[in-house]
């Protein structure tokens, strides 16, 4: 099999944890969300303590190296609405010779506040609309980078 990794692009609440299990039931997924639950007892967003998420972001690197070092085929399932941290990521996978799959959740910021009431561990209405007003274009622009970069890409609407 084709070393592959899927990075999914999209607000909180509009489904990526939910598709990649339903979807990819065999492939392994690193998520920032599971780091932050195992790091701290009774996680919550309204307790969580920022000043670990560079810790968070170090783990997560190091299982992609993990990863990239046994040539696991794996899923990103992060919002990855950042173009730069984004755009690193895709070039360090490409660098090693993986095959990278964007797939993008076009789903509305409304949408996405109505599932995360439903969630154990919601975001919140200001986080999804906080992310929402600074990336309205990630559909766009991960569209466009998956097109310069020869990546294979999919809208979830």
């Amino acid at each position: 099999m084709d070393k592959t990794v899927i990075i999914t692009i999209g607000l909180p609440g509009c489904g990526k944890s939910t598709t990649v299990k339903q979807n990819f039931p065999n492939i392994a997924i690193i998520e920032r969300d599971i780091i932050r639950k195992e790091m701290v007892d009774n996680f919550t967003w309204s307790t969580w303590d920022w000043s670990l998420e560079p810790e968070i972001n170090n783990i997560f690197n190091l299982i992609v190296d993990i990863f990239i070092n046994t040539e696991r085929t794996f899923i990103c399932s992060d919002t990855n609405l950042r173009s730069d941290y984004r755009l690193k990521l895709a070039n360090k996978l490409k660098n090693n010779n993986y095959n990278v799959f964007y797939l993008i959740f076009a789903t509305t910021p409304d949408v996405c506040l109505k599932r995360d009431k439903e969630r154990l561990y919601s975001v919140g209405e200001e986080v999804i609309y906080k992310l929402y007003n600074r990336d309205k274009k990630f559909v766009n622009t991960a569209v466009n980078e998956a097109i310069i970069n020869d990546y294979k890409w999919h809208i979830i609407e």
